[in-house]
C-alpha cells in the first residue's frame, strides 16, 4: 500500500544564469519525509552550488537558517541530484541553485 503524497511539486526548465543563485520555493506541506530532486538539463555547464533553507509555517517571514549541500556536487551537464530528508517537518523550503557558467535545470520534491 502506498502513502498518498503530501508533497508533490516540479519546477522544469529553470534558467540559472551565470554565477548567480536562482531560488525556487517548493511547498513541503508537514511532511515527514521529502525527496529533493534535481536533474541538469544543460548540454555543457555544472550546477556548481545548491542550499536550502526551512519555512516552518505558511506565509512564514522567518525562515530556518541556510544549509549548504556539498555532496555530490558539481551536477554535471545532463546528471541528476538527490536527498531524502526525513523525520522533519516544514511548511515550504527555499532551494537556491547555482551555475558558474550557466546551465538550466528541473527541480522537483516529494514527500508523505
Amino acid at each position: 500500500m502506498s502513502l498518498p503524497l503530501t508533497a508533490d511539486q516540479t519546477y522544469s526548465a529553470i534558467t540559472l544564469p551565470a554565477a548567480t543563485a536562482t531560488a525556487r520555493t517548493l511547498l513541503t506541506a508537514y511532511a515527514k519525509t521529502i525527496t529533493i530532486h534535481v536533474r541538469n538539463t544543460g548540454s555543457t555547464n555544472a550546477i556548481t552550488a545548491l542550499r536550502y533553507r526551512r519555512y516552518l509555517r505558511d506565509a512564514d517571514t522567518v525562515p530556518g537558517p541556510w544549509i549548504a549541500v556539498t555532496a555530490s556536487l558539481p551536477i554535471a551537464a545532463g546528471a541528476s541530484w538527490e536527498m531524502q530528508i526525513s523525520d522533519d517537518c516544514a511548511w515550504e523550503i527555499e532551494v537556491w541553485l547555482t551555475s558558474t557558467s550557466g546551465t538550466t535545470a528541473d527541480l522537483s520534491v516529494v514527500g508523505v
